[in-house]
């Protein structure tokens, strides 16, 4: 009996639709109403909110939603541009900056590689290394998503740190 009451008030709200009037005040400000009054002037609502669409021209999708779509692969590429190849850096703490960059931008996880073995893991792909020993090292760089998966990763960098000996005092 509700649902029944229920539907009988919907549909006396949507089925009436009044006649609405324009009226200007002697200020000049303009009122709409659904009074008429001495200068109101009806307004014609039957072309209001409504609009022709043309008819498509174009072919029709093929696609239907159990359909896969394949995504385009973007091929990021990740280049250490600090330290250069083959450089050598003197340094007798044996600290290193490498600075590497991305293309097109990309987030994730910067892993850094020493020697094969993983030694930082950061957002920023702007490293400090301290206490490296002296010699030839090899570094490298990859970018991993929130996941875990590989988005991109550098070519191996060689580079050598040369430290001062105390071996080698000028007498």
């Amino acid at each position: 009996m509700k649902a029944l009451t229920l539907c009988f008030y919907l549909l006396c709200t949507v089925t009436y639709a009044g006649q609405l009037y324009k009226v200007i005040q002697q200020d000049g400000s303009v009122v709409y109403t659904d009074i008429p009054t001495g200068n109101a002037q009806p307004v014609d609502l039957s072309s209001a909110n409504s609009a022709v669409m043309p008819a498509y021209q174009g072919k029709i999708p093929t696609t239907t939603r159990n359909q896969k779509v394949e995504k385009t692969s973007v091929s990021h590429q990740l280049i250490i541009s600090s330290p250069t190849e083959q450089q050598t850096i003197r340094n007798n703490n044996g600290e290193l900056s490498v600075v590497a960059s991305i293309e097109p931008k990309a987030s994730g996880i910067a892993q850094l590689f020493l020697d094969g073995k993983m030694l930082i893991q950061q957002a920023s792909l702007n490293f400090t290394l301290h206490n490296i020993d002296r010699g030839e090292h090899v570094i490298s760089i990859k970018l991993v998503s929130q996941s875990g998966k590989l988005i991109a990763s550098s070519q191996d960098r060689v580079f050598y740190l040369h430290k001062a000996s105390v071996l080698t005092r000028p007498n």
